[in-house]
């Protein structure tokens, strides 16, 4: 059975709580993520935050953000308000404040319908309480292709 330490990628990023979203739409666009836990000035996990979150604080498009964003067939972009980046909101007042984690024990089949029902597109993944990795959309995809592959394997051409 597939379990989430399978699947999981270890050596997660965290945003800072205080981040402004200017410095939080950099922290993300860097690191070519989406989304990230959040981190208080202690250290202690206190949220979720993702470029979906800038987006509805904003009403418009974040430069770079993927077409789902936005309504279908607008072909420019509309970069977030200067407003929105440079004003006092920060990740704290922007983040979903409930933290939805697994342990790595947990299997995938468990954590791919949690994902479904609560409409996440990542699982953060802990082991004795502690944050250990985290599990996204993309990671599902990746581990459903190589149970795939050990029944249909690809041929090399």
């Amino acid at each position: 059975m597939m379990r989430a330490k399978d699947i999981m990628r270890g050596g997660v990023v965290c945003a800072r709580a205080d981040m402004t979203l200017e410095e939080l739409a950099a922290f993300l666009t860097g690191r070519q993520i989406t989304g990230a836990p959040v981190l208080d000035e202690r250290g202690a996990l206190v949220g979720v935050v993702s470029q979906t979150d800038i987006v509805r604080e904003d009403g418009t498009r974040a430069a770079g953000a993927p077409s789902y964003y936005w309504n279908l067939g607008q072909e420019t972009v509309t970069p977030v308000s200067p407003e929105t980046l440079r004003g006092k909101r920060r990740v704290k007042d922007i983040m979903t404040k409930t933290v939805i984690s697994a342990d790595e024990a947990t299997p995938v089949r468990r954590l791919a319908r949690a994902m479904l029902r609560k409409k996440i597109h990542r699982m953060l993944i802990t082991r004795g309480g502690a944050l250990v990795g985290i599990v996204t959309s993309t990671d599902m995809l990746r581990g459903l292709l190589d149970l795939l592959d050990q029944y249909e394997p690809v041929s090399k051409r």
